[in-house]
């Protein structure tokens, strides 16, 4: 069980694991993020679900409702999940040098000032604004929804019994991958920095060296000299 006040924003976060919601109570705007940039953002209710699958980012804020806020069942698809492989933005940015945040952001250090030091897990924010609002944005929407609207539908009826089923739908600065691990290498005479988080350090990679960042891991990689060869390996 959890739950967000009217007004609270869970932070922006990603799992290692699948994350499942069903609505008990109340009103919530989930916005999410997938590793093309696509956008998603929608507005649900009592019955309805979320699904969010591995290493996708997404945020969730209460909506004025009977309960202020919203409370909703939250499940995972691993029962060893823990809070220490979940990931946050302010965290992530919090353990990033600023001066590669200046250049992810195209930004002077000095306008990074203000940003924060640590985690902020909760937070108020001003009370938002239609919907539409949110989905207006440069980047191209999600090709499939993360939300469902569970009792709307026509439950399957079969052996005289009744169910519903749900389908599951599914620069080089700061980056993540969802499904697979990152592996750099770095030729001859090349070398540059690869800052993952939780290693919380930058760390060399020198000719001929690798470098691996498991997946859902946020990390930025700066090219110093030549080129760094960069190989996806879903299988770690």
């Amino acid at each position: 069980m959890a739950g967000v006040k009217a007004g609270a924003v869970r932070e922006l976060h990603w799992h290692k694991e699948a994350e499942w919601f069903y609505v008990l109570k109340g009103k919530a705007r989930i916005t999410a993020v997938d590793e093309m940039g696509r956008t998603f953002a929608d507005d649900v209710g009592e019955g309805d679900l979320w699904y969010f699958p591995p290493g996708i980012p997404h945020s969730i804020q209460g909506l004025d409702s009977e309960v202020d806020g919203c409370e909703f069942l939250l499940v995972f698809d691993d029962g060893n999940f823990s809070e220490d492989s979940t990931f946050l933005l302010t965290d992530w940015l919090a353990h990033t040098p600023c001066d590669v945040l200046a250049k992810n952001f195209g930004a002077s250090e000095d306008k990074l000032e203000k940003l924060p030091t640590k985690e902020l897990y909760i937070f108020p924010a001003p009370k938002l604004g239609p919907l539409l609002d949110d989905r207006k944005s440069d980047a191209a929407p999600v090709p499939n929804t993360f939300s469902h609207r569970l009792l709307q539908q026509e439950p399957n009826r079969e052996f005289r019994r009744s169910f519903d089923v749900v389908g599951r739908l599914g620069r080089r600065f700061q980056n993540w991958r969802p499904c697979s691990s990152k592996i750099a290498t770095s030729p001859a005479l090349g070398w540059g920095h690869l800052g993952p988080l939780l290693l919380l350090r930058r760390c060399a990679s020198y000719a001929v060296c690798i470098g691996m960042v498991r997946r859902e891991r946020g990390r930025s990689e700066l090219r110093i000299t030549r080129t760094i060869l960069n190989l996806d390996r879903s299988v770690f």
